[in-house]
This record gives C-alpha cells, sequence and structure tokens, in this order.
C-alpha cells in the first residue's frame, strides 16, 4: 500500500509539473499572438498538441517506474560503504529521498518543456490564421 502511495504522489506531481508548464505556454502564446483569446488558444492547444501533452505523461510514468531504484536504497544497510567511496552520489540519493515530491512536479515540467519546444504546434497554427 505505501509503494502504492509513493507512485501515486510522483504522478500526481507530475502531473501538476505538465499542467503548470502547459499553462504558462499558454499564456505565452496568448500574449504574444494578438487575435487569439485565452479560451481559443487553450483549445487549439490541446487540440494541437495533445500527443505532446501524453508522451509528457508517459514521461512521467516511466519516471514513476525507475524511482524506486532511488526511493529504496538502504543507506545504511548493506551498502554503506559503497555509498561511503562515493559520498557524493549518496548526498544526492538522500537528498532525493526527501525531496522526490519536489522533483516529480519538476520532472513533470522539464518533461513538458522540452516536448513542447520540440514539437510545439500550436502557436505556429495561430500565427498563420492571422
Amino acid at each position: 500500500m505505501a509503494l502504492t502511495m509513493y507512485y501515486a504522489t510522483i504522478i500526481f506531481g507530475g502531473i501538476l509539473g505538465i499542467i503548470t508548464q502547459s499553462l504558462i505556454k499558454i499564456n505565452a502564446i496568448n500574449s504574444r499572438v494578438e487575435t487569439a483569446t485565452f479560451k481559443s488558444v487553450l483549445r487549439m492547444y490541446f487540440q494541437k498538441d495533445f500527443i505532446n501533452l501524453c508522451i509528457s505523461l508517459v514521461a512521467v510514468i516511466i519516471y514513476a517506474y525507475v524511482s524506486n531504484e532511488f526511493l529504496y536504497i538502504d543507506m545504511e544497510g548493506k551498502n554503506k560503504d559503497f555509498f561511503k567511496s562515493f559520498s557524493m552520489i549518496g548526498d544526492i540519493i538522500g537528498y532525493y529521498q526527501s525531496f522526490f515530491k519536489t522533483v516529480s512536479v519538476g520532472v513533470g515540467y522539464c518533461a513538458n518543456s522540452i516536448i513542447m519546444a520540440t514539437l510545439g504546434r500550436t502557436e505556429k497554427w495561430l500565427k498563420t490564421q492571422q
């Protein structure tokens, strides 16, 4: 049950990151395209860039799938000597374990940002409609 809550928290945080980045992008498009309203940009964003949003969601789900490798590393157990020899890795993993909710929001935001920067079509389409 606890593992399911970690996955749900990570996916929820990733979705929050995707929504945050999407709203920022929609607002930026709305301010750059003079004839568009927020509603029209939002509708076109979901029509033209729906596949990109799905790819971002898949990236968050993949992140949730591999995150248990970082969340459940036993820092005090038998791997203690291994992490002492690589102290920076141990520090990063400890930091990650402390802030995995924040990191999951960042992963969602960054995944959507990268995908929208490379595959975004809404602004191009709205500019050609003028």
